[in-house]
């Protein structure tokens, strides 16, 4: 097994399979921030939802985050926790976290990673430094962080990796074990969704390509990109999950949701779940899905009350939870949704602040969230 190594003034190419592998070293960070004096709305807001944060970005206002405060730098001069949604960035930024490393990058900075990536061993430059954690970033799209492997996609389709391939979950064959640096994999990439074992792609002509292990699919323990379904509009996954939102808005999984095989559905093919989706989440063992009028359904494991609701501990089918939603975030055992009047409610875990409930430490049902940084207009 080889790894993907670079040092500090090298760039290296490596064509494989007919997929061009190139890492590149970031250069200094800019710290340029803006002032905004327009009133903050929701209009345009993105809601965001880790293993244990939650996260806000507006353009041109900022980014909010609440939960816990990796390295207490998602927000800095707070503690280890931050139980009600606080300012983290004076740009707009993307956030993705699991339990160990949080990736964060905000426009013209580099990307930044908090906590630590556990993949088997971290190279160092010729000077020595671990400097995977930093990497300048121009125009990032989407970030994605998982167990072993973290993402990176760019508003040009550029898709890069890092950390463990020992499944293909990074779309690099088998002769490459894992990625310690940031690894450029493909181009043309119009969106990214990534679970623990698997990664999917979908194209610029809306095909959608997997490499990795789904579980409950045998044909797809791949170590490259093979094409897997057509005219996808929207992909989502986590965990052993991937969801594909068609042009038609039908919502079809493959893969397996929920936590033991007594609580848990598995879909050996491509399994169409719902018509007339407008957004889904998939978080660690529930999926949350809002169709176009604006209802929010839920499936899968309810044993923190994600649902919003006492009930059994796993549903096997759709659950009624909410009307008026316009976005949803389901995260490891709670879930926050948006109103269309922008009202912010979330349910279920609280443990670390991750719904900026105070000291609450669980939302046993559907709980409005205070200090959102918005005007309702």
């Amino acid at each position: 097994m080889k790894s993907v190594v670079l040092g500090a003034l090298l760039a290296t190419s490596i064509s494989h399979a007919g997929i061009k592998l190139h890492q590149q070293q970031g250069t200094a960070e800019s710290r340029s921030f803006f002032k905004v004096s327009a009133p903050v709305t929701y209009h345009n807001a993105t809601l965001h939802a880790g293993e244990q944060q939650i996260s806000i970005s507006i353009p041109n206002a900022g980014m909010w985050v609440a939960g816990f405060n990796m390295d207490k730098e998602l927000v800095q001069k707070r503690g280890k926790r931050v139980p009600y949604l606080r300012k983290s960035s004076e740009q707009e930024g993307l956030l993705s976290c699991v339990k160990n490393y949080c990736l964060v990058a905000v426009p013209h900075k580099k990307i930044r990673i908090f906590g630590t990536l556990p993949i088997e061993s971290v190279v160092p430059d010729i000077d020595g430094n671990m400097d995977y954690s930093e990497f300048e970033v121009r125009n990032a799209m989407k970030t994605i962080a998982r167990e072993k492997s973290a993402y990176l996609l760019t508003r040009e389709g550029t898709l890069r990796v890092l950390g463990d391939n020992h499944y293909g979950q990074l779309g690099l064959s088998q002769e490459f074990s894992r990625a310690d640096q940031w690894a450029l994999v493909a181009r043309g990439v119009y969106d990214i969704a990534a679970g623990d074992k698997f990664a999917a792609i979908i194209k610029k002509d809306r095909s959608v390509w997997v490499s990795g292990a789904i579980t409950g699919h045998k044909a797809s323990n791949r170590h490259k990109f093979s094409a897997a379904f057509k005219g996808a509009k929207k992909i989502y996954a986590n965990k052993n999950l991937l969801a594909v939102l068609n042009q038609d808005d039908d919502l079809y999984v493959i893969g397996s949701i929920g936590r033991t095989p007594k609580q848990s559905r598995v879909f050996h093919q491509w399994t169409k779940l719902r018509s007339s989706v407008k957004t889904v989440s998939i978080g660690d063992n529930h999926i949350a899905a809002v169709d176009l009028s604006g209802d929010l359904y839920m499936m899968g494991v309810n044993d923190e009350n994600q649902f919003g609701r006492k009930s059994k501990a796993f549903h096997s089918n759709w659950v009624y939870c909410q009307k008026n939603i316009s976005q949803v975030a389901a995260g490891a055992g709670f879930t926050v949704a948006m109103r269309k009047d922008g009202v912010l409610l979330g349910a279920g875990r609280n443990n670390e602040g991750q719904l900026g409930l105070g000291k609450m430490p669980n939302a046993y049902y559907w709980q409005r969230i205070l200090n959102v940084p918005w005007v309702r207009r």
